[in-house]
């Protein structure tokens, strides 16, 4: 039997939406996508239904043709104009609604395997710059790097839309090897900053003051419909994960006062001792959840002028203001009101 180089990848799947865009791109150039697509394993009817999912292997095929085919190195590059954020479904949205940049960034690491059960996402900061690190594939062999490069001028683009101007990174690294010279051009025209080609990693590096700036269509209820969306259906496509289905049910029972560990078992139709065994498995605990989820919701509220503090304690389960604002110190290191004055 001969071993399949991508193994590991056989059951990861991703979003439709990118097969989608990769078609347009083809019909573009006069080529038939339809029969391309069906040559790389991907029906394009299923594609285009609701939560459709592919095979990362056939999207990856698909990708190679699609570079074949058109003869165009920069044919990731070349789909930024077809990029939208409803691409990403609730993701894209809530990027929309979210209060700045960072927070956006914050989103897509968060609910990264949305896009790709594959990818692996890291959202750091040193001194004052960020840096967006974007890995899971690079052990895939013979991986077509057209996708990494559409997949971070996307990410690009969808700033630029947020924020409603020609915004840049400081610099970004990419694993791809130098393309040829007119596709070197078209990058660095594009991304309008240094590119490193070979690096060991695809990152992004933006500055600090750039992500922190508010944006124009910040919409922090929004963006947390939207947030719930999103987990949602990451529930329903990725079932073994229990961590997800517990940060909805606790957002569902947050109103009602701090859910009980046990009441979120039953909810979810099993004894207490499987759901600890099961977000154990997952390195985390019910505690965890519980407090994280109730800090980034208040970091959030805090931010809506129009909520009071009495409101926010009642949204988030707290019995009395006084608690949540020890809460709320322990975990920003500032008041509620503070916050509000500094965010």
């Amino acid at each position: 039997m001969v071993n399949n180089p991508n193994q590991e990848f056989l059951h990861h799947t991703t979003i439709a939406t990118a097969a989608l865009t990769v078609a347009k791109g083809l019909q573009r150039h006069g080529l038939d996508a339809d029969k391309l697509a069906n040559e790389a394993g991907i029906d394009l009817k299923l594609a285009a239904s609701s939560d459709a999912r592919v095979p990362i292997i056939c999207l990856q095929r698909f990708w190679r043709i699609a570079v074949e085919q058109t003869g165009n190195p920069c044919f990731g590059l070349s789909l930024v104009d077809l990029m939208q954020p409803g691409i990403m479904q609730g993701l894209g949205f809530s990027w929309l609604a979210s209060d700045t940049l960072e927070d956006a960034f914050n989103r897509l690491v968060r609910y990264c395997r949305l896009l790709s059960t594959a990818i692996d996402m890291e959202f750091t900061l040193k001194d004052d710059t960020y840096a967006l690190h974007i890995n899971g594939l690079e052990k895939f062999h013979d991986f077509e790097y057209a996708s990494s490069d559409a997949t971070m001028a996307f990410f690009i683009t969808l700033c630029r839309n947020a924020i409603n101007e020609k915004i840049h990174p400081v610099s970004v690294c990419m694993q791809r090897p130098e393309p040829p010279s007119a596709c070197a051009q078209e990058m660095t025209a594009f991304f309008s900053c240094p590119i490193r080609y070979g690096h060991a990693e695809n990152i992004l590096y933006f500055d600090k003051s750039m992500l922190k700036q508010s944006l124009p269509y910040a919409h922090p209820e929004l963006a947390r419909v939207n947030d719930k969306v999103v987990m949602e259906y990451l529930a329903r496509i990725d079932k073994d994960s229990i961590t997800l289905k517990v940060r909805s049910h606790i957002i569902d029972h947050l109103p009602n006062g701090a859910p009980r560990q046990d009441n979120i078992a039953e909810s979810l139709n099993m004894s207490l001792r499987k759901l600890q065994r099961k977000l154990q498995d997952e390195d985390t605990n019910f505690k965890e959840l519980l407090e994280d989820t109730r800090r980034n919701l208040a970091q959030t509220y805090i931010k809506q002028n129009n909520r009071s503090i009495g409101e926010i304690t009642y949204l988030l389960g707290f019995s009395e203001p006084s608690n949540f604002t020890r809460a709320f110190k322990r975990w920003t290191g500032k008041t509620p009101a503070h916050y509000r004055e500094s965010a």
